[in-house]
């Protein structure tokens, strides 16, 4: 659910944000490209669901942490270019290689980086689930 209804909510904004600029400008070219581009975040929000995945698989008393996670992805986001965060602190966050489409062009690679991060994270957590004794 995490991961389809991300998918959702990120097509429904962008295709939002697609509406809104064709109704300014009387121009509704934009839309798939603005729709399309709020999906290149995508990866970004699964690596934060993956890590609670993987928080409530391995650790689940632990759990609340993936709060926090999402919670230093926002601080450094705001944050970290005002307080001048060093670069490689600000890259912790998913959301730093995450494309800046539609402003920059689309790069694949750190999109599917991000994907297998999220997809090892999630195997992880749904390993220890098999292992541990929900009975």
């Amino acid at each position: 659910m995490a991961l389809a209804g991300s998918a959702i909510v990120l097509i429904a904004a962008g295709f939002g944000i697609g509406l809104a600029h064709a109704i300014a400008s009387h121009d509704a070219s934009e839309l798939p490209r603005l729709a399309a581009a709020a999906l290149a975040q995508l990866p970004a929000v699964w690596v934060l669901s993956s890590v609670a995945v993987a928080l409530f698989g391995l650790v689940s008393r632990a759990v609340a942490l993936a709060w926090a996670a999402l919670a230093a992805c926002v601080l450094l986001w705001f944050a970290g270019p005002m307080l001048d965060v060093p670069t490689w602190l600000r890259d912790i966050s998913p959301y730093e290689h995450a494309s800046g489409a539609p402003a920059a062009t689309l790069a694949a690679s750190p999109l599917l980086a991000l994907a297998a991060v999220a997809s090892a994270l999630t195997s992880a957590g749904l390993a220890g689930l098999r292992r541990r004794d929900l009975a």
